[in-house]
């Protein structure tokens, strides 16, 4: 019995063998399921990408977020567009490759404009100490106290 089914297994395998070769609609319809199978797992070709339109778009937004830029036209009137380019592609966003391609920062940078004194602040040196007084008396001869007192006040304020 041993004998009859391993022939029968062998026979059955040459049946399918000889399916696969001989029959010419078999072989096309094998080469067209490989050629799908091949094509589900090569890697798929990325889409084109519309640059006009990514451009449009971020020009749109850096001239939302940064008013200085209102006048912008182009990518290419930025301070360094080949940086930017290059940092977006590497998938920042338009405002952090501006920033980072040397674009303005929006730091309030005003502060040595404004003084630590007020305004109508007396000076310490208002009144001159009693032995400039003499000094100065020497020197200027010619001036009463009150013009030196002046002088000082305008010298030291």
């Amino acid at each position: 019995m041993e004998d009859s089914v391993s022939t029968e297994i062998e026979s059955n395998i040459e049946i399918e063998r000889n399916d696969d070769i001989d029959s010419p609609e078999s072989t096309e319809s094998n080469n067209s399921a490989e050629k799908e199978e091949i094509a589900d797992t090569d890697p798929k070709e990325p889409e084109e990408i519309n640059y006009t339109e990514l451009v449009e778009n971020d020009i749109r937004e850096l001239k939302s977020e940064f008013p200085e830029l209102h006048a912008l036209t182009d990518i290419y009137e930025l301070k360094n567009p080949a940086r930017y380019g290059a940092l977006r592609d590497l998938g920042l966003s338009p405002r952090e490759a501006y920033l980072a391609s040397g674009g303005k920062r929006t730091l309030d940078n005003r502060a040595h404009l404004y003084s630590s004194v007020p305004k109508n602040a007396t000076s310490p040196f208002s009144e001159i100490p009693r032995q400039e007084f003499e000094i100065a008396k020497e020197i200027f001869s010619d001036m009463s106290d009150s013009e030196i007192q002046k002088l000082y006040r305008k010298v030291n304020r």
